[in-house]
């Protein structure tokens, strides 16, 4: 389900692409946490870093598994916290998350079907159940319960996620909505935890 790259497609801020770390951009995207800085101080080149980035990202997907390898391997870069927002409407829960271009996520797993909706700008994204693909925003897809996605921002992008419940703590939210992670490194406000 690819989607066509516009010229303007996926600018969400008035910052210029050709900010940041041009040597990084120009790079196939690696990384090794949740969240991951552009030009961040690991070294992008590594063999630990590629090997599970071509594995999630490649024509032929890993799978689950192979999403699972990535987000152990970030666990080792450095961390960056994304802007987020949470929003409350009757027994609705939307969460939106800013991601600068060259910044690469791995997601918890979701137990509930929801909305991902690319709001604006470009991913690549997979979910483990087949190749990456890349979405422009504006663009709606319904994720099925045992989602876990690895999402690379190829443009600054801005995307949501929309959830039924009746719960507006978010502590609580993610106890009803995300499995258990132990390897995740933030919390339920998208804040890193401390760690140990």
């Amino acid at each position: 389900m690819a989607t066509k790259k516009h010229r303007n497609a996926g600018r969400c801020s008035a910052r210029s692409r050709q900010e940041g770390n041009a040597a990084h951009a120009a790079a196939e995207p690696m990384a090794v946490g949740d969240a991951v800085p552009r030009g961040g101080s690991g070294d992008p080149h590594s063999v630990q870093a590629q090997i599970p980035m071509r594995e999630s990202f490649g024509a032929h997907s890993g799978g689950r598994k192979a999403v699972e390898r990535l987000q152990v391997a970030m666990s080792a870069m450095p961390q960056i916290e994304l802007p987020t927002q949470h929003y409350f409407s009757g027994d609705v829960y939307g969460r939106s998350v800013s991601q600068p271009a060259g910044v690469l996520v791995v997601g918890k797993v979701h137990r509930k079907e929801h909305f991902y909706i690319v709001c604006c700008g470009t991913v690549r994204i997979t979910q483990g159940d087949g190749p990456a693909h890349e979405v422009t925003g504006p663009a709606v897809l319904v994720s099925k319960p045992g989602t876990k996605r690895a999402i690379f921002a190829v443009t600054d992008v801005t995307y949501m996620t929309v959830h039924r419940t009746e719960k507006t703590d978010l502590d609580e939210i993610e106890a009803e909505l995300v499995e258990p992670d132990g390897l995740s490194l933030f919390d339920a406000r998208n804040k890193l935890k401390a760690l140990p």
